[in-house]
């Protein structure tokens, strides 16, 4: 054996003999999570559903119940105290589901292992990251089919990468830099323990050439080291696919799986939604966030919501949700919106005596960044839990009530004037018992109890319930939180941004190779710690370019914005309300527009998204529309009759016009006199039927004539 050769030694022999002697051999950095009961997820997928669908997980053994739920929770994938999914068993289970992953079936465990790395990428799952990194290192020297053609090798360094005395064999081949062309054939523990001719290594050798072996056997682990592969080579995922044994149904699938990770993997921190009004980019700004959040493919969430509208309420709910929770933030710029709403600034407070006092306030740019790059947040102290109980019993003023824990007997408490608690039991004639300060550390802190026990347990717990256990450490870095920011360009972006326009940049982000922080304006003299925005953080920015075309943007924003355009979809509405078709009326309204005009200024089909009558569609035009291309065309109506078809080319009888033209005739009435250069002026108003809301008189021509043109009378 080439590497064997390049590497025996006596540190070696050691090594073999130290790690191989034991009741168990483990690996020295694991390259799978796989569980002693869980040799393929698909046994994770038929406990998951029972997790999901009953709330319990209950095998028919005890032994196997424990074993199965360890599993799971040393996966990730179920909550570490609880018999529920964890975040990341509820997102993979919820995409086993979506991608129609049948439990049960053992031809999807690629399928089930990739959606598993997908998901913990997504939440930056540190030891899904670990497997991730280790596979990416193994690559470096060894290529994908080598590794899975002879699993042996896969698993042989996965157990060979730990030290002895200073020895790591694994380390000791990476320094050699070999590759596929050391590792030509199987594994011949023969050779190894014909060289060194020692009792106790050969025992040690066949120990390790067993559990190798049995590890190989579970196919389970060769597929999450496929679906390795997948993830971390997404550009030669089809050849993967291609190359596998698997049906053409569960390649396609594997396909599809593929495409919506690389999407999330190439997801722009910052990006704007722009496009007119009415297309939709607030509305969609919040499918943007929740796939952020989630994972999931925005398009497909805009999808299936334009054919279930009933999953854009189910959205919103979540939205709602993520908001309350801070995950999400809402802010809309205007022209007078500034750095020190935004990021800090000095505002004026008016304090408990009356007086006014100045302080820095953080804005929501500030505020979130510092929430989404909360690592640690330590568990209060007792002391300080001890203080805010105090400070809850005062402000009970005397009718703070607690009940024992044994049987729910009710007594008060008040503060002494030495800051003890003391219990009062509601029975008459009672005696008030002091529960020291100290007796209480000492039942918190290491749950010893020295007298009065009903009540120092009570008062103990309430404490810990309230106070300490309710400020756990939380790490914020492992999700991501979204900032919307609608109508961004309407605000001054260099004003409001200020010096952390360059901080927002991918590579600037803290995290990253050239992480950047900054001194901020107000609080940076007084902050040891500089300001920093999280790589965690997405800005969702939302522009109509009918108020500001993309080319005029600031070029600092332009530069670190990703822009996608939302365009007017005409195939939304509908094609017969009333004999008219909203979506031919629509369509040929801005394609005159992108002519006289361009296609920033084209109308969206928010505008009549909604409408399902006639009657609503003159309201619509007559509140909405027909001012807006008075704004467009700046009250030229010969181009808004071109727009609407109202110009004497198109033929309309005169109550089917709703731009009408008079020529001027009675200027020497008006005036006294003819007004020079004004001899043919032409005088434009309204359809009288649409201004004074007289719906029922307006004929369904009156629409239909704009995308139809009118016969010519003969």
């Amino acid at each position: 054996m080439i590497w064997f050769s390049k590497i025996n030694s006596q540190a070696l022999k050691a090594w073999f003999i130290a790690f191989g002697s034991g009741s168990k051999i483990i690996p020295g950095r694991a390259l799978d999570p796989l569980g002693s009961s869980m040799r393929k997820f698909n046994n994770a997928h038929t406990w998951m559903k029972q997790v999901y669908d009953h709330g319990t997980l209950n095998l028919p053994e005890i032994r196997a119940t424990e074993q199965a739920r360890t599993d799971l929770r040393s996966s990730h994938l179920l909550d570490s105290t609880n018999i529920q999914l964890s975040t990341l068993g509820s997102l993979t289970y919820s995409d086993w589901v979506r991608f129609s992953i049948p439990a049960g079936n053992k031809d999807f465990e690629i399928h089930r292992c990739l959606l598993i790395l997908k998901n913990a990428i997504l939440l930056k799952d540190k030891l899904y990251i670990n497997f991730i990194d280790y596979w990416k290192e193994l690559r470096e020297s060894y290529s994908y089919n080598h590794l899975i053609s002879t699993p042996e090798h896969l698993y042989f360094f996965s157990f060979f990468n730990k030290a002895h005395q200073g020895y790591n064999p694994y380390e000791a081949i990476k320094g050699l830099k070999m590759g596929d062309a050391d590792f030509p054939a199987a594994i011949d523990w023969d050779i190894i323990k014909n060289y060194y001719k020692d009792k106790q290594l050969s025992k040690a050798a066949d120990k390790y050439k067993g559990t190798i072996a049995g590890i190989v056997e579970r196919q389970g682990r060769t597929n999450f080291a496929t679906a390795l592969e997948l993830i971390t080579n997404i550009p030669d995922a089809p050849n993967v696919i291609a190359s596998s044994p698997l049906t053409q149904n569960k390649k396609d699938i594997l396909t599809n799986i593929v495409i919506e990770i690389s999407k999330i993997k190439n997801m722009a921190l910052n990006q704007i939604l722009y496009g007119p009004p009415g297309t939709g980019k607030t509305h969609n700004a919040i499918n943007h966030a929740i796939s952020i959040v989630t994972g999931r493919d925005v398009n497909e969430l805009i999808a299936e919501q334009k054919t279930t509208p009933a999953l854009r309420v189910a959205a919103k709910k979540q939205f709602d949700e993520l908001v309350i929770n801070g995950q999400i933030q809402f802010v809309t710029f205007h022209q007078s919106y500034s750095y020190e709403d935004f990021v800090e600034g000095i505002k004026s407070v008016v304090n408990p005596k009356g007086d006014v006092e100045y302080r820095v306030e953080n804005g929501i740019f500030k505020n979130i960044c510092i929430e989404a790059g909360k690592r640690k947040s330590p568990s209060l102290s007792f002391e300080d839990a001890y203080d805010s109980f105090v400070q809850e019993v005062i402000d009970g003023a005397g009718k703070f009530e607690l009940k024992t824990l044994s049987r729910s007997n009710p007594f008060n408490v008040k503060i002494s004037s030495f800051g003890n608690s003391v219990a009062i039991p509601q029975t008459k004639d009672a005696t008030e018992m002091t529960i020291t300060k100290s007796n209480l550390k000492a039942y918190i802190e290491n749950g010893t109890i020295k007298d009065w026990k009903s009540y120092t347990t009570a008062i103990g717990d309430h404490i810990k319930t309230t106070y300490i256990t309710k400020s756990a450490t939380v790490d914020n870095t492992n999700k991501n939180y979204v900032l919307i920011i609608d109508e961004i360009n309407r605000g001054n972006i260099s004003k409001i941004f200020g010096e952390l326009i360059t901080l927002i940049e991918k590579s600037k982000r803290i995290g990253e190779i050239e992480e950047l922080k900054v001194k901020l304006t107000y609080s940076g003299t007084e902050n040891p710690v500089d300001f920093g925005v999280p790589n965690n953080l997405f800005i969702v920015g939302t522009m109509n370019s009918a108020d500001k075309s993309i080319s005029l943007v600031d070029t600092a924003l332009r530069r670190r914005f990703e822009f996608i355009e939302y365009s007017s979809d005409h195939t939304l509405l509908s094609n017969n309300i009333e004999g008219i078709n909203l979506q031919e009326l629509l369509k040929t309204i801005n394609s005159r527009i992108e002519i006289l005009l361009d296609k920033d200024h084209m109308i969206g089909h928010a505008y009549m998204i909604s409408v399902q009558s006639k009657n609503q569609l003159c309201d619509v035009f007559r509140n909405k529309i027909l001012p807006l291309l008075e704004e467009y065309f700046f009250g030229d109506y010969e181009k808004i009759q071109l727009v609407l078809g109202d110009n004497a080319e198109f033929n309309k009888l005169k109550e089917n016009k709703i731009v009408v033209s008079n020529p001027s005739s009675d200027q020497r009435n008006l005036f006294g006199r003819d007004i020079d250069g004004f001899e043919e002026k032409t005088i434009y108003h309204l359809n009288e039927n649409i201004v004074l809301q007289k719906y029922d008189d307006v004929s369904a021509e009156f629409f239909t004539s704009i995308y139809t043109k009118t016969p010519k009378p003969v």
